[in-house]
């Protein structure tokens, strides 16, 4: 009982010692992992989302470059560049922008000046030139006011188109800023998202390390009971009357047991409070890296916070030294403008008096043309009317003719058509009638006719070179024949029993030994001696076979055919496909002056393929219900007799016979 006992608490020992130990380093592996992977993973501070501020169409090249470069380095998580570096970059790039846009500037100044002058050129001209009237001055001054108008219009557009494509420009710009930014903050809470997955994922791990320590814990107090609450091995005695005492040895082995299950305990819990150190400095730690990557993306996102607030001040200063650069050309193009029109409208008061007495001039004359054309208007108009009822007069009156033609025409289209639908009534009558009386007279019927045919030599479709030589065919066919001129359908079995023979070649080389000259030898004196020996000498020899076959086949046959009728005689030609039912055949090698059977199973039992039969049949009325025919059967029998898997020879059997038969009506 006693090293039964023994070996039980060292098993529980080794089992919570194994479980625990494995419990401590799946736990220590899993709080490792989270600490790294939170080291690695954290995200920087989100900003806190600002209100979105209202879309300007004003902002610079360099403002949208600045805040690209700045999204950009916030969606691929890398350092920005340093503030030195960005500013100066900001400052090459808004020098750029403004040298181009006072070279634009200067360039449309240049071109407005070269237009005054070429202008005022030919204002000067027009005036000095004494030779021309006072007309030809007027036209070429409202030539030349046209001109400036129509310059002044296409400036105008212009200048309205590009501000339009700037401003369009501008606003597309900003959308794509908009767009941008959204993106960022996009990004920004899915990082931030992801930091609270990871924090979520560390605190489910730490609960479940203090779950493995309480879980061992509590086994270890479970294990303790238990060994406590087994009894002693002298608690087993089967007799309880008396109990036995101890002896000094069973004794000291008992305390010994103790001894050990203490000492186990004891190590146990040694063993336990060592992991739980460890896990507690590894948490330490991964807390202070942890920090660290806290503080770091804190001090970033201020960084990041810093350039945005800056980039905003900036683009502002911007915005309204480009508002006030705007309002400056506005005012000196408003300032031209009222130059040009007071110009302008001294031009048009002169030329206004001009126009008021030249217009008066042309409002008499068309006055008395108007009169004039009223008169000539009124008195067309009579004659038109006049001649319009005529014409209506005569048009009623034809129409009415057409209308008494078209009415008599249909009538006698009307007798036409019922006339010939009688005629045509009447000859479909007569047609039907007749078709009736020849069916009473000559009736469809029903034939059978057993026949039989004997084959003339012909070449078959064999690869070799075989010969059909005697072909026998009994056949039975019954049909209907819709009249005793005309289409007809026959159907029944033909049994064909055909002989055959095959001749074929075979060549073989081989080599024997005779005796002959192995080796000559020239004598001193002109004399020579031929040695003898045995030499191997090449014979060639050629074998033929011939077999001869005889093959069967039962075959269904379908025929359609047409019949010519005579007085006694009668031609009828059908054909129509073949259908095997039943095939095979034997071979035979003469061998001597007997011959031997070839076995093998070389005949299929039925053929593929459909065949083909064609008859050309005259026959020869006995009586009103029987008749001898006569004439030649062509029949092509289809797929092969031999089988492929077994033979290499294929026999494709087609036959030309005379046939006879006796044909019975009913």
């Amino acid at each position: 009982m006693r090293p039964l006992l023994t070996f039980a608490l060292v098993v529980v020992a080794s089992l919570g010692l194994s479980a625990n130990t494995v419990e401590y380093a799946s736990t220590n592996s899993d709080i490792e992992h989270a600490a790294r992977v939170f080291q690695d993973t954290v995200p920087p501070v989100p900003r806190p989302k600002l209100p979105k501020a209202p879309i300007r169409t004003t902002a610079t090249e360099a403002q949208r470059n600045r805040a690209g470069v700045l999204i950009e380095h916030t969606r691929l998580g890398i350092p920005a560049p340093e503030p030195g570096d960005v500013q100066r970059r900001i400052d090459e790039q808004t020098r750029k922008a403004d040298e181009r846009k006072a070279a634009e500037q200067a360039a449309l100044a240049d071109r407005l000046e070269r237009r005054r002058q070429r202008l005022e050129k030919l204002r000067g001209e027009a005036y000095d030139d004494t030779n021309f009237d006072k007309r030809k001055l007027a036209r070429r001054s409202r030539d030349a006011r046209k001109r400036e108008k129509a310059l002044a219009k296409r400036e105008a557009e212009r200048v309205v188109r590009e501000a339009e494509r700037a401003e369009l420009m501008a606003k597309r710009e900003a959308e794509r800023l908009v767009r941008e930014a959204e993106n960022a903050e996009l990004l920004v809470r899915q990082a931030k998202e992801r930091a609270e997955k990871m924090e979520r994922q560390r605190i489910e791990a730490e609960r479940a390390v203090v779950a493995a320590a309480e879980r061992a814990e509590r086994e270890r107090r479970e294990a303790t009971r238990r060994a406590e609450r087994t009894p002693p091995p002298v608690a087993a005695a089967p007799r309880p009357v008396a109990t036995p005492k101890l002896t000094p040895l069973d004794k000291a082995r008992l305390k010994q047991l103790r001894t050990e299950a203490f000492a186990m305990q004891r190590i146990e819990a040694a063993r336990r409070k060592k992991a739980a150190r460890a896990a507690r400095f590894a948490y330490r730690a991964a807390k202070g890296e942890r920090q660290a990557a806290r503080r770091q993306a804190a001090r970033d996102a201020a960084a990041a916070r810093m350039v945005q607030r800056r980039m905003r001040k900036e683009a502002l200063a911007q915005r309204r030294a480009g508002k006030a650069e705007k309002r400056r050309q506005r005012l000196a193009i408003r300032a031209q403008q009222k130059a040009d029109r007071a110009q302008r409208g001294a031009a048009r008061a002169l030329a206004k008096a001009e126009r008021r007495a030249a217009n008066r001039l042309r409002k008499a004359a068309r006055m008395a043309a108007r009169n004039n054309r009223n008169a000539d208007r009124l008195a067309a108009r009579a004659a038109r009317k006049a001649d319009r009822d005529l014409r209506r007069a005569g048009r009623l009156a034809a129409r009415a003719a057409r209308r008494a033609d078209r009415m008599a025409r249909r009538a006698i289209r009307r007798a036409d058509r019922y006339a010939r639908r009688a005629i045509r009534r009447a000859a479909r009558m007569a047609r039907r009638e007749a078709r009736r009386l020849r069916r009473a007279k000559n009736p469809p019927y029903w034939t059978a006719e057993p026949a039989i045919a004997i084959g003339l030599p012909a070449r078959s479709g064999g690869s070799s070179d075989e010969k059909s030589l005697e072909a026998i065919t009994i056949q039975a066919l019954a049909g209907y024949h819709w009249a005793a001129k005309g289409l007809s359908v026959r159907a029944g079995l033909a049994a064909s029993v055909i002989n055959s023979k095959v001749s074929d070649k075979s060549t073989q080389t081989e080599t024997i030994t005779r005796t002959g000259v192995v080796q000559i030898i020239q004598n001193p004196d002109g004399s020579r001696t031929e040695i003898m020996g045995p030499i191997q000498v090449p014979q060639t020899t050629t074998t033929e076979v011939r077999y001869y076959n005889r093959l069967n086949s039962i075959d269904f046959p379908l025929l359609v055919g047409y019949r010519i009728k005579g007085n006694r005689y009668g031609l009828l030609v059908e054909g129509g496909p073949s259908f095997n039912l039943s095939s095979g055949g034997e071979a035979h090698v003469r061998e001597g002056e007997g011959f031997r059977s070839v076995s093998g199973g070389h005949f299929l039992g039925r053929r593929p393929g459909i065949g083909f039969l064609m008859m050309a049949t005259g026959e020869y009325k006995l009586s009103e219900q029987s008749a001898i025919t006569a004439g030649l059967r062509l029949q092509s029998f289809g797929g092969a007799f031999e089988d492929p898997e077994i033979s290499s020879n294929g026999t494709r059997v087609s036959t030309l016979s005379l046939v006879v038969g006796y044909r019975v009506r009913f």
